[in-house]
């Protein structure tokens, strides 16, 4: 049965007072003006489907920051972000987003520097993420529990479905050459992606017990608010704060807010349409969507979200289409090169017998490889490659799903 997406568009309409509105308009045209005046747009490197992502995106198109993003695979990303580390002693650079200012500054470790960045630039007008003193705490409860969950049925949801695959991993990254090499790597990327994130049955209901909690407390804490005489309150006061955006950035996978839906007409993440999920995750989803948190998100896209300021690199210039920007051109290539290998084994075993054969084939394999090295030797690739080592050599910090409550916000 087909889905009605359109009681979802006629929320009770609410937002800053007008007067507010026009104040933070006029922010946004100081900001951009400012952001013209420095020169070239600022740069934002993504993975599209990741929740932080799109919590930048929503600052920064808040602040009125015109910037290019570069949309690149998970995995592949490790290519450019590794780049922003030059000592090999250091921790590398693994994590997106990476958002490099029109001056040039960079900021790498922590969607949170991006934030303050913008704050302080903001701190004259009305746009104030950090106007509540509340704010970060209920920011960082949110980044720690509600965002590995929604990536881990995201992922769940996704890895499963061919479907979901192309129209999530694959149509949302924008230049040919990034998305040629995904599909090639995907059978090996999307094995190392279910390891890597624990993708199964369990982890995936584990993640949903942490959303119903995340969800019930934010419930509670508005409905609090509510009845404190303000009417559809944000989560710190009368004004949108960074809590807000990151719980609606988060909550976008589990609230599978896709493009059909006129609320979500300016986010800028693929996920699952309703009428592509199965029945209990569907369900699921129309429960949170009717509770009071849900409600909330689903105003935030709708009343706060706005336009974009973001620009793509051109998808028909001839350093984005060079000739081998195929798959079937890879793959035959791929194709031939295992070909000639089982070829020479075969030639070897024929003429010299079995073991001599074996051993000049390996003999020779590791000849080609050292020459190989050597002309490596001092180049990006190289370098990437000695990057990726320690990056898989090192011990992992990643940090599991609290059960931490959240606290109401005080005014």
């Amino acid at each position: 049965m087909a889905m009605d997406y359109r009681k979802w568009d006629f929320l009770d309409d609410v937002s800053s007072e007008e007067d507010e509105n026009r104040e933070r308009l006029a922010d946004i045209r100081r900001l951009r003006s400012l952001s013209k005046q420095n020169g070239p747009s600022a740069t934002l490197i993504t993975i599209p489907w990741d929740t932080h992502c799109e919590c930048v995106r929503w600052v920064l198109d808040r602040h009125g920051v015109s910037y290019v993003e570069d949309s690149l695979p998970w995995g592949l990303h490790l290519w450019r972000t590794l780049g922003y580390e030059e000592d090999l002693s250091k921790k590398q650079v693994t994590e997106i987003p990476i958002f490099e200012t029109d001056k040039g500054e960079i900021f790498k470790r922590s969607p949170i520097d991006i934030y303050t960045y913008l704050f302080s630039r903001s701190l004259s007008g009305s746009i104030r993420l950090y106007g509540h003193r509340s704010a970060l705490d209920l920011q960082a409860r949110y980044d720690a529990i509600l965002a590995p969950a929604a990536k881990a049925i995201l992922l769940h949801t996704t890895l499963s479905n061919r479907q979901l695959v192309d129209k999530i991993m694959f149509q949302s990254i924008h230049l040919k050459t990034w998305n040629t090499l995904n599909i090639l790597f995907w059978p090996i990327l999307s094995i190392l992606m279910r390891r890597l994130y624990d993708v199964n049955d369990d982890t995936a209901e584990e993640a949903w017990g942490a959303v119903m909690e995340v969800y019930s407390d934010t419930s509670v804490m508005l409905e609090q608010k509510s009845k404190s005489g303000t009417r559809h309150p944000f989560l710190c006061g009368n004004d949108l704060t960074i809590a807000d955006i990151t719980f609606a950035a988060h909550s976008i996978p589990i609230l599978c807010c896709s493009e059909e839906e006129l609320f979500a007409s300016h986010l800028r993440m693929r996920v699952p349409a309703l009428n592509d999920l199965p029945e209990n995750f569907r369900r699921r989803v129309i429960q949170l969507r009717e509770t009071t948190a849900g409600k909330h998100a689903l105003r935030m896209y709708r009343k706060e979200r706005g336009a974009s300021y973001r620009s793509l690199r051109s998808r028909y210039s001839k350093d984005a289409n060079p000739w081998w920007a195929d798959v079937n051109i890879l793959r035959g290539m791929l194709s031939c090169s295992v070909g000639l290998c089982l070829l020479s084994i075969f030639l070897l075993v024929r003429l010299v017998g079995p073991l001599y054969g074996f051993l000049t084939f390996i003999g020779a394999a590791a000849g080609c490889s050292f020459g190989v090295a050597q002309l490596l030797q001092g180049t990006v690739l190289a370098r990437r490659m000695k990057q990726l080592w320690i990056v898989a050599t090192a011990p992992s910090d990643q940090q599991a799903i609290t059960n931490a409550k959240i606290e109401p916000a005080h005014d």
